[in-house]
């Protein structure tokens, strides 16, 4: 026996650094969960995850109503100077969707500042990204979607940027896919315990834990899904038209696909193997391409690429099988 190992009847007592004790603590005991966990990279390993939104407040202030920095430099209607900046909240921001709501930071609000007392705060290298995945930090499970219009965020938005060596290998409509699906949100919900707290919040240190499956060849699939789900999310018409076509490429389509890529080895092991990634592969028509402008026309496509999904019957079988595991059902519900 060592200095290190005590052995006190059948009791091994073992020391362990300091450093090793957050991922040795709280290991998962959900066998799902701790599947998931075993992925690699974790989302904070590839992108950054910021809560970098307009943060202010006034030395001293405490909780004073009434000549508040928002009320000095924030407004929301119509836009009252060419170069006012134009910022999201979350109530806006739903999954693969959001409403400019008219909120509005003034150009110039350095000049509504005590610079002795008010504190104004936010980080245009984020902010300012050509792209951006953006998600709501009130809630009890992951809300995103994607800004490609260099928004401003307020403190209730956090967003998520590749970090410069990961850009070239992931893409940002991949990461959504993921991050929207029913297996990120059981594996978010169980590492926070937040599920239906009226107040739950969304903390950038839990989804910085998300693991994301290593991007493969395969990733064009997602980006091609992601594409179809911000299209018919894009106005409040389509929602409600097209609820269908949502709920199945949502629901149906992208949650097994998800499945199938991070259970594959384990449906394996009871001798469920699929394909579901090369079958769907099959029937993708991309409405982000060169020349396929018209709303029209990138409707008419998307209803193409359902219409060959759903009436396949090896797909239509390899879902059934997939939702069929004793893992699908628990996530499902």
């Amino acid at each position: 026996m060592n200095s290190d190992e005590l052995a006190t009847n059948n009791l091994k007592i073992s020391k362990r650094k300091q450093s090793e004790l957050t991922d040795y603590h709280w290991k998962p005991v959900d066998a799902i969960v701790d599947k998931i966990s075993r992925i690699k990279p974790k989302l904070g390993d590839i992108a950054f995850v910021k809560d970098v939104g307009l943060n202010y407040w006034t030395k001293g202030r405490g909780k004073k109503r009434g000549g508040s920095i928002g009320s000095r430099i924030l407004y929301t209607g119509k836009k009252q100077h060419e170069d006012d900046i134009p910022y999201l909240k979350g109530g806006s921001i739903n999954r693969y969707m959001y409403e400019f709501g008219n909120h509005w930071l003034k150009y110039d609000y350095k000049t509504y500042l005590d610079p002795e007392v008010d504190i104004f705060r936010y980080s245009p290298e984020y902010l300012e990204r050509d792209v951006k995945i953006i998600y709501r930090q009130t809630a009890d499970r992951i809300i995103a979607t994607i800004d490609k219009h260099q928004y401003y965020l307020d403190k209730s938005v956090h967003l998520i940027v590749l970090r410069e060596n990961y850009e070239n290998e992931y893409d940002m409509k991949y990461l959504l896919a993921i991050l929207n699906s029913k297996l990120a949100t059981h594996f978010y919900r169980d590492i926070v315990k937040e599920l239906g707290r009226t107040f739950a919040q969304v903390k950038t240190f839990n989804i910085k834990k998300i693991p994301i499956f290593p991007a493969t060849q395969k990733q064009h699939i997602f980006i091609t899904l992601c594409n179809c789900m911000l299209f018919l999310n894009e106005t409040e018409e389509r929602r409600k038209v097209e609820k269908d076509l949502i709920e199945f490429i949502d629901k149906q389509v992208i949650d097994s696909l998800v499945y199938e890529l991070y259970f594959k080895d384990k449906f394996e092991e009871v001798g469920l193997k699929t394909n579901l990634l090369g079958l769907v592969e099959h029937y993708l028509k991309d409405i982000e391409v060169e020349g396929l402008e018209a709303d029209e026309e990138k409707l008419r496509v998307v209803k193409e690429v359902v219409e060959g999904i759903e009436n396949n019957r090896a797909i239509k079988r390899e879902i059934e099988r997939i939702k069929n595991h004793e893992w699908v059902k628990i996530i499902e519900g």
